[in-house]
């Protein structure tokens, strides 16, 4: 048995990346390996399409200024991307910088994210967001799969922009109706069923209860107060946000459990 590299591509070696087919007893094995500055960071299927992120950062700071959007400064660190450590992922955010009333308890704007990464782990692709004044604290909403609108070529890019535009004016007509769901919440009361699914949900730790929802060892609900379901959603939000002990993929996971318990629908 043996497992051995094939000729690498090295179309994408200006942007410090290196794909190579693996070969299984020196026979193609349908897997490619994605290696990043000198670092293996995943093997992945030979189809795979790698986008670089720093194309799809020119990509979507592009598409953010022909929808009327600026880079969002608040996002990480006086920045508006992000990178994980080893440089595989990206997150791009931008707002809409026009504030929506949440019944005369907040100002909200509107948003999106735009991810991508070169190990398999995010496809190209957008998200919601919204960010809330009181608290400065904001959330992703939602997926929107923008891979469908590019592909390689041997050394460029042809990117459907229009159709990537076309999808984003869509994310951010999803946030519209995102607000009309957040000023709802202000009329809504949390009951036993809610709070009851707050305590079970196991990616919302037990860190991040307000103190008028308790939970047991086992997360049992013990207690809860019949408050707003608006200051629910912005107390959890807010502390899913402005945990320095979590990154940006583990902040997108506890926001997906907190919309299954408390649901946004658009």
């Amino acid at each position: 048995m043996r497992i051995s590299f094939g000729k690498a591509d090295t179309s994408l070696k200006e942007y410090g990346i290196i794909q190579a087919p693996l070969l299984y007893n020196d026979q193609p094995s349908g897997y490619k390996a994605i290696i990043k500055n000198g670092k293996l960071v995943a093997v992945l299927g030979s189809g795979y399409k790698a986008l670089p992120n720093k194309v799809a950062l020119e990509i979507a700071n592009e598409i953010a200024d022909e929808v009327g959007a600026v880079p969002f400064k608040k996002f990480y660190q006086n920045k508006h991307v992000a990178f994980s450590s080893e440089g595989t992922r990206m997150y791009a955010t931008y707002i809409v910088d026009v504030p929506y009333d949440i019944e005369g308890r907040d100002n909200a704007r509107i948003g999106f994210t735009i991810q991508n990464s070169i190990d398999g782990t995010l496809a190209f692709s957008a998200s919601g967001f919204t960010f809330r004044e009181f608290c400065e604290n904001g959330v992703f909403i939602g997926l929107k799969k923008l891979s469908y609108y590019y592909r390689k070529h041997t050394k460029n890019f042809e990117v459907k922009k229009e159709a990537i535009a076309r999808n984003i004016r869509s994310v951010i007509d999803d946030m519209k109706r995102v607000i009309e769901e957040y000023r709802k919440l202000v009329q809504l009361r949390l009951n036993r069923e809610i709070a009851q699914k707050i305590a079970e949900q196991k990616f919302l730790s037990k860190k991040l209860m307000p103190d008028y929802i308790l939970i047991g060892k086992n997360r049992e609900l013990l207690e809860f107060k019949e408050v707003d379901l608006w200051t629910v959603y912005n107390d959890l939000s807010a502390r899913i946000w402005h945990n320095p002990k979590t990154g940006l993929d583990s902040k997108r996971a506890q926001f997906q459990a907190l919309h299954k318990v408390i649901p946004i629908r658009v």
